[in-house]
């Protein structure tokens, strides 16, 4: 099981929720880990994940704290924490917030064409996601350069108007349609 133990005494959740300065535990998970208060913010997205084990965001927020553990930072463990949060996905397919941690652990782990297929989906959800437009734009200026091949994407993705850079060169048509 992912989850080593979802037991969180709630002497240390309101203690934690304290300094935190967040009215609730999921925010005060992600505000510690804004803060790089690691273990506080895994204690609270696991109170949180307790309060609500269905929620997509809780899930999300909850396995990405967990990649942060060195014993976690493994190619494997963190595909393991993506294949939790494709679950929770699933159930919720529009929640921004798993989107957003998935895509990052995908970019840790070097997919980057899922990383992109997910940052295209929040700022198609959320198009004032700054974070996620900039990330996107990068994305797509090192396909240009062909600094990065996305083998996976074949097509073009949902709202980035870039198509994919393949292992193959590009034709003259294709180096006329991103020169303007």
């Amino acid at each position: 099981q992912y989850l080593v133990s979802l037991l969180v005494p709630k002497s240390n959740v309101a203690a934690d929720l304290a300094a935190s300065g967040a009215p609730n535990a999921y925010e005060g998970a992600r505000a510690c880990l804004a803060r790089n208060d690691v273990e506080r913010a895994e204690r609270l997205a696991r109170s949180a994940h307790n309060a609500s084990p269905a929620d997509a965001a809780r899930i999300a927020l909850l396995m990405c704290i967990e990649t942060l553990d060195p014993s976690n930072q493994s190619d494997d463990a963190i595909r393991a924490r993506i294949a939790e949060i494709d679950k929770a996905l699933r159930r919720e397919p529009m929640c921004i917030e798993a989107l957003h941690y998935r895509w990052k652990l995908h970019k840790r782990v070097e997919n980057h064409a899922a990383a992109m297929k997910d940052l295209a989906r929040v700022v198609q959800l959320e198009p004032s996601n700054l974070e996620a437009r900039r990330e996107l734009r990068i994305y797509e200026m090192r396909m240009r350069r062909g600094s990065m091949t996305m083998q996976a994407i074949k097509s073009e993705l949902p709202g980035s108007g870039v198509r994919a850079k393949t292992d193959a060169p590009p034709g003259l048509l294709e180096k006329l349609r991103h020169k303007g």
